[in-house]
């Protein structure tokens, strides 16, 4: 996106209100935004829904910062999966060396997916990472 305020490019925002925002950049400028959660396990399966969201997140994304992303490129909605002490799973799948999964993110996918990412690449280069034993199956 062009004329992005400068602070928008090395900053992730995760607003408090309820239904929350959460948005940041890409390395191609672009917004990633999301939020406007709710309770119920078929919320992919309505496309009027999702793209009703969609909209209202652009919404609050120009009325928080000013920034205007017209209709959103790459609307997605998704269920929560959370693990039992609620912290993802980031690992290589057992039986599987070349099998990498990064699940049960709960709320969180926009912090531990950039945790997840360095986790597996050290993996392929076959070098460790300090967080690995953190994320692992259990």
């Amino acid at each position: 996106m062009k004329n992005l305020p400068d602070w928008m490019g090395h900053t992730i925002v995760w607003e408090a209100a309820d239904p929350y925002l959460y948005f940041r950049t890409d390395a191609a400028g672009r917004v990633i935004a999301g939020g406007e959660d709710e309770d119920a396990a078929n919320t992919n399966a309505d496309p009027a829904r999702l793209a009703r969201k969609a909209r209202i997140i652009a919404e609050k994304l120009r009325e928080l910062t000013g920034v205007d992303i017209g209709k959103p490129a790459y609307p997605w909605s998704a269920p929560f999966s959370v693990t039992k002490d609620g912290l993802p799973i980031i690992d290589t799948v057992p039986g599987f060396t070349r099998i990498h999964t990064i699940i049960g993110f709960g709320g969180n996918g926009i912090t531990f997916s950039v945790i997840g990412a360095q986790i597996i690449a050290a993996k392929i280069a076959g070098r460790a990472d300090p967080d690995e034993t953190v994320f692992g199956f259990r």
